[in-house]
């Protein structure tokens, strides 16, 4: 490039500055300025050289690394969170993924998660994401971005205030405050009598996307922030009914046959989370509505029981 140049032996000068962005010493000086995939940043200030696409009502626009530098670090954008105390929320995150693969995740400070593979080659990763789809479906919400190129932010959360509203305000009439706090799904009012340990009737996920819930009409959740998907779920355990069967003996300890009856079976809470997950991602990435988006995301039926953690 026209005006490029290095001083000396060009092998003894290192591209590479601040949290691993590229050194463009030609516009403020020598160390003065970095360049990003979607920002350029001005080391003496701390800031950025142009203004944030995707401005976080909380920040300046001009704010990089949540100022704080040199506790965190944002080398493209991408961005998948959760609360920053919600430790259910960091354990459900962690349970998505093999024990053997856990190592590739990163929980950084603020909230964001990422995957960190290291060293290891392109090939490897694609092995280790193909044999582990929790793990893909994390890497994919944290990397996840529009038709222009732009980053798509989700948020997964058990407690607190959701930042969740109605697509249609005409049915907010209709809707409890739960919808506001997923923390109210917790406590132990509430809870109706079915025979089976009672359940709570009330919802236990809130899904919310940018995108329209229905493709015939407006109903659904929608984030109230600068997030484009958040999914919240009520800590506690999912049941739904099904068929157990049980042995028959005589005297002697042999079988003799099986009989079975209906019965509440536990849910496994990985299994609702990795769904949920999935299912925003459909909707906020290819634009599906619930109905495309509930039946491509699979591995769950209609979950009927909810129990709140104790």
């Amino acid at each position: 490039m026209v005006g490029k140049s290095f001083e000396g032996d060009t092998s003894e000068k290192y591209r590479f500055g601040f949290n691993g962005q590229e050194k463009v010493d030609e516009i403020s000086g020598a160390g003065n300025h970095n360049t990003a995939l979607f920002w350029e940043y001005d080391t003496r200030l701390g800031r950025r050289w142009n203004r944030d696409p995707k401005p976080n009502p909380s920040l300046s626009d001009d704010a990089t690394f949540a100022n704080s530098p040199i506790w965190f670090n944002d080398p493209l954008g991408d961005i998948f969170k959760i609360g920053t105390k919600d430790l259910k929320a960091k354990d459900d995150v962690k349970d998505l993924t093999k024990s053997k693969n856990q190592k590739y995740l990163k929980f950084e400070g603020d909230g964001e998660v990422k995957t960190d593979f290291g060293g290891l080659s392109q090939k490897e990763i694609d092995r280790i994401l193909k044999k582990d789809e929790g793990l893909s479906l994390i890497n994919s919400l944290s990397t996840a971005k529009d038709g222009e190129g732009n980053d798509l932010n989700f948020f997964y959360g058990t407690e607190g205030s959701t930042g969740i509203g109605l697509e249609n305000p005409q049915m907010q009439g209709n809707v409890p405050n739960y919808y506001s706090n997923i923390s109210t799904l917790d406590n132990k009012g509430g809870i109706a009598n079915d025979g089976y340990g009672g359940y709570d009737p009330r919802a236990f996920v809130l899904n919310a996307s940018t995108q329209q819930y229905s493709s015939s009409s407006k109903y659904g959740l929608k984030p109230l922030d600068n997030y484009d998907g958040k999914v919240f779920i009520g800590r506690g355990t999912f049941k739904a009914f099904g068929v157990q069967e049980y042995a028959t003996y005589d005297r002697q300890g042999n079988i003799t046959g099986f009989t079975s009856k209906q019965v509440l079976l536990t849910v496994p809470r990985s299994g609702i989370v990795l769904h949920e997950l999935r299912e925003s991602l459909l909707r906020t990435l290819n634009g599906n509505c619930y109905d495309q988006a509930h039946d491509k995301a699979g591995g769950i039926s209609e979950v009927s029981r909810f129990f709140p953690a104790k």
